[in-house]
């Protein structure tokens, strides 16, 4: 019978270390640097109270800037957000999806006081330049966890 020898501590490590750079490249590249700046000072902006320059920002050279009812809708809508759940204190990019080469979607967290926002940016790259398409907010910020959680159902009473 054969007796069990525990691998060498140069044999984990080494296994490890495969581990950490197979998840590394399993990682999505991040934003593209331009879409990048961009949200940063479009959240830096809303976090000094400065929300039509945040706009103004955010919406440069797309489609949406030239429907004003869009945009007055955008603007309320975050208003009421900030309103609610208190002033932005900062932001983080958690979340990136990418259909082909040429559209993308950024989700943001901002946070605030009393709760975080989700925030939704689309993007449209047809030749070389990233476009905004859309962007949302709400606070369904449990939807960002699995889709459908396991539920305990109630114990039913006897008899």
């Amino acid at each position: 019978m054969k007796s069990f020898r525990p691998p060498s501590a140069a044999i984990l490590l080494s296994c490890l270390l495969c581990l950490g750079i197979s998840r590394a490249m399993a990682a999505p590249p991040p934003p593209p640097e331009e879409i990048q700046k961009t949200i940063t000072t479009f959240f830096n902006l809303l976090k000094e109270e400065k929300m039509d320059a945040a706009y103004d920002i955010v919406l440069a050279n797309t489609k949406i800037k030239g429907r004003e009812e869009e945009v007055k809708r955008l603007k309320k809508q975050t208003r009421e957000a900030i309103s609610t759940y208190g002033p932005i204190l900062g932001f983080e990019i958690i979340e990136q999806k990418r259909v082909g080469m040429s559209l993308m979607q950024i989700t943001c967290l901002s946070w605030a006081d009393d709760f975080p926002l989700r925030w939704r940016f689309t993007y449209y790259r047809p030749g070389d330049k990233w476009r905004l398409l859309d962007i949302f907010v709400d606070d369904k910020v449990g939807e960002l966890f699995d889709a459908h959680p396991t539920r305990i159902a109630p114990e039913k009473p006897e008899g």
